[in-house]
């Protein structure tokens, strides 16, 4: 795949990546076999309103995130932080004549992602890149993209605000970043570090990253971007990955697919309730959408 103006894009593989990967070098322990689904190889906590399934959900977020987007058939698309990409063959089936250039830093994502589409033939339409999300910048040309996503990654990037004004440098007049992400509900004061920060179900961010969905809008604006819409759902997306896991957790077919220790490791995991609840309450998770000029 080439960018805007046919020139092959400027990600050299063989760099170091930015600091995130200091948090995100968890993800490499990570194996498509042993996730909750047994069908799929998406990592996000999923959109369960009317989803059932790991899968479901999870493919429930994918769709959200894409009309958040206003994604439609044709679009040149950046996907930051993609995971094993599930959600960009989604897309590319869902949006006929799209084409995607998705970035990680996770060399074993980076190595499942282009393997899978070398054997669904869909090289042409799709190109996986190791590069960090704050030198996207570097790595393609200015005003190249229509939409530009980040599905449940963005809290991760060293800095989210560094993300924004990257993304807005990349997207041509009108195009539109989407983002779902995680936030603080009650952020402490500043240079007060929040033990929600690193729990289980915010993962590892950059303390630069943890503020309220305010400072959020702020740091859009700052990049540029226009039209900031954040919407909230908290409720469809962490209790019910909670429950869903807790399920599954017992299943035979997920013992026996992970095996016992990691379904032993899985269950201690989940064994403190008040205190996963605790976690729920005090993170907000969130669709936003900002569309540049």
């Amino acid at each position: 795949m080439t960018t805007a103006d046919g020139a092959a894009p400027l990600v050299d593989d063989t760099t170091e990546p930015a600091p995130e990967e200091l948090a995100l070098g968890r993800y490499e322990l990570y194996d498509p076999g042993k996730l909750f689904a047994h069908d799929s190889t998406y990592i996000n906590f999923g959109y369960w309103a009317e989803a059932t399934t790991f899968t479901g959900a999870s493919e429930a977020l994918t769709d959200a995130l894409a009309r958040t987007a206003g994604l439609t058939p044709g679009d040149r698309v950046l996907d930051v932080g993609f995971g094993f990409g599930a959600q960009d063959f989604r897309w590319l089936t869902t949006y006929p004549h799209s084409t995607i250039d998705a970035v990680t830093i996770t060399a074993s994502h980076l190595a499942h992602a282009r393997s899978r589409a070398e054997r669904e033939g869909l090289t042409e339409r799709i190109t996986f890149h190791r590069c960090s999300a704050t030198a996207i910048e570097q790595a393609f040309i200015a005003g190249s993209f229509d939409r530009v996503l980040a599905l449940e990654a963005a809290f991760h990037f060293d800095t989210r605000a560094e993300f924004f004004r990257q993304a807005h440098t990349l997207l041509r007049p009108g195009g539109v970043l989407a983002v779902t992400d995680i936030v603080p509900r009650h952020p402490q004061a500043t240079g007060t570090d929040d033990p929600l920060r690193t729990s289980m179900f915010a993962g590892m961010a950059p303390e630069a990253n943890w503020y309220g969905v305010d400072t959020y809008r702020d740091r859009l604006a700052t990049a540029g971007f226009d039209d900031v819409e954040i919407r909230s759902i908290h409720g469809d997306v962490f209790a019910p990955y909670l429950r869903a896991a807790l399920r599954t957790v017992d299943d035979p077919e997920y013992v026996e697919r992970v095996g016992t220790e990691l379904a032993d490791l899985v269950r201690e995991n989940l064994s403190d309730q008040a205190a996963l609840h605790a976690q729920i309450d005090g993170l907000d998770y969130v669709l936003v959408r900002a569309a540049k000029s």
